[in-house]
Formats: structure tokens, C-alpha cells, sequence
């Protein structure tokens, strides 16, 4: 690696597979960085503080990540990442604050952050984005096949989200408290779809969704 905040290089000559913790934690200066293919892991709190950075794509060669990878980020307006948590398998801190630092009781996700791209998760697990009201654009991968309960509750500043073929459920709760949400599509694969998903049945009639028949009459809205 390459250290001095404004000027941090990853190299990409295949030489570097982990970036360890804390490495580039307090560059306030450092506006972008490029992660190569070549990384396998990123260790905790590796861009923490890095005040400055305003987008960041880690690549799909990514396999672990470390806890609070972005604490302190508080200018960081997009992320693409290849799944949500600590790793593909995890069971666990599936959440969008684990990368922030933050736990199931302290939110740390910054209101800055806007865009959430995922390139290679295979399911969005319970609460993934819960309370997350600053995002306005998450983009799920057709590699997706189930999406959670409350996976999106509280977001309150989406305005559309399209859900792919690929997924088959959705969970309780999923888009309770979505209160913009002006577009919504859910796709014929979907076969199961859990209690409340929507948040009522008022904000669900002035959607301008696309709900399989079989799935819209099965749902329960939220008084």
C-alpha cells in the first residue's frame, strides 16, 4: 500500500489481497480510492474518518469485510457493495450499519449516503436497510432470491424500487414505512409475500405498482 491520505494507491499489480485495519482510518482529505480486483478482504474500520470520501465501490473478488469499514464516513453519498454484512454466508449483522460501526440499537448509517448498488447478495436479510430514511436508491441484483422482514422499513426517502425476477419471497413488513414510495414492481416469481409488507392500504392505492394478481389479493395492509 501506498499511505499518505490524499495520494493512498491500492496497487493493482495483484500484489495485495487484504487490506488490513485501520490502514487509510483519519485521511479527512481523501476525496477517492480505487480497490482492485485483487482484494479479497478489507479489515475493520479501514476507511474510518475518511470524512472526505464520497463514493466507493468494493468489488465482487471482496469476500469478507470488516466491521465498521465506514464508521465515520459522514460524507459518503454512494456504495456499491457485493453483499450486505460481514461476508456471502453470514447468518448475522446482515445490516447496512455493520459497515458503519453502528449495532441493532445505534444508528450510524449517515444521512448523506443516497445510493446503495449490491452486485452479488443472494438474499436481503431482516432489517438490511431498516430505518435507512436517507436512501433514495438501492439496486438489487438479480442473484437475489428472498427479501426479509422490515428488509426496508423506515425508508422513508425511496420514491421506487423494482424488485427482480429472481426472488421468490418477501418478508413481513418488508416496505413498512415507505412513505414516498410512488413505484413499486414485484415480479411473478414472487410466490410468497408476508403480513403488512406495504405500509397501508392507502399509500398502497396511490402506488403505482406492479403486483402479481395471486400476490395483491393475499395482502394485508396495515390499518
Amino acid at each position: 500500500l501506498i499511505v499518505g491520505c490524499n495520494n493512498s494507491v491500492i496497487p493493482s499489480d495483484n500484489s495485495v489481497t487484504n487490506v488490513s485495519d485501520y490502514v487509510f482510518s483519519g485521511c479527512s482529505n481523501m476525496t477517492d480510492i480505487t480497490i482492485p480486483n485483487s482484494v479479497k478482504s478489507l479489515g475493520r474500520y479501514v476507511f474510518e474518518g475518511c470524512t472526505a470520501l464520497e463514493t466507493i465501490t468494493i468489488p465482487n473478488s471482496v469476500t469478507g469485510i470488516g466491521y465498521g469499514v465506514f464508521s465515520g464516513c459522514s460524507g459518503l453519498k454512494s456504495i456499491s457493495i457485493p453483499f450486505m454484512g460481514a461476508n456471502a454466508s453470514k447468518t448475522s449483522d446482515a445490516q447496512l450499519w455493520y459497515l458503519f460501526g453502528g449495532n441493532s440499537y445505534q444508528y450510524s448509517v449517515p444521512d448523506s449516503l443516497k445510493t446503495v448498488v449490491i452486485t452479488g447478495e443472494t438474499n436481503i436479510g431482516n432489517y438490511a436497510f431498516s430505518n435507512c430514511s436517507g436512501l433514495t436508491n438501492i439496486t438489487i441484483p438479480n442473484s437475489v432470491t428472498s427479501i426479509g422482514d422490515n428488509a426496508f422499513s423506515g425508508c422513508s426517502g425511496l420514491t421506487s424500487i423494482t424488485i427482480p425476477n429472481s426472488v421468490t419471497s418477501i418478508g413481513d413488513e418488508a416496505f413498512r414505512g415507505c412513505s414516498r414510495l410512488t413505484s413499486l414492481t414485484i415480479p411473478d416469481s414472487v410466490t410468497s409475500i408476508g403480513n403488512s409488507a406495504i405500509n397501508s392500504e392507502r399509500d398502497f392505492r396511490k402506488t403505482q405498482q406492479k403486483i402479481p394478481n395471486k400476490i395483491e389479493n393475499s395482502l394485508q395492509m396495515i390499518a
